[in-house]
């Protein structure tokens, strides 16, 4: 409470490409952001909040 913040949610198994490198990288965070860095771009982005408040994307849980 007071404070606001900027997050971006991401999916690390968001191209066929990148589910397919998560598959040896699961369970390690520093491996899943390297497949986040080398393989993602703007498909992998599920979720853009700004203040705190959802701007962009889908809100957990729902299903679009």
């Amino acid at each position: 409470p007071g404070t606001d913040a900027d997050v971006v949610v991401l999916d690390a198994r968001a191209t066929p490409a990148m589910a397919h490198r998560m598959e040896t990288a699961a369970g390690d965070l520093a491996r899943e952001l390297f497949v986040l860095m080398t393989l993602g771009d703007d498909r992998a982005v599920r979720a853009t909040y700004v203040a705190g408040s959802l701007a962009s994307g889908a809100a957990p849980g729902d299903s679009g």
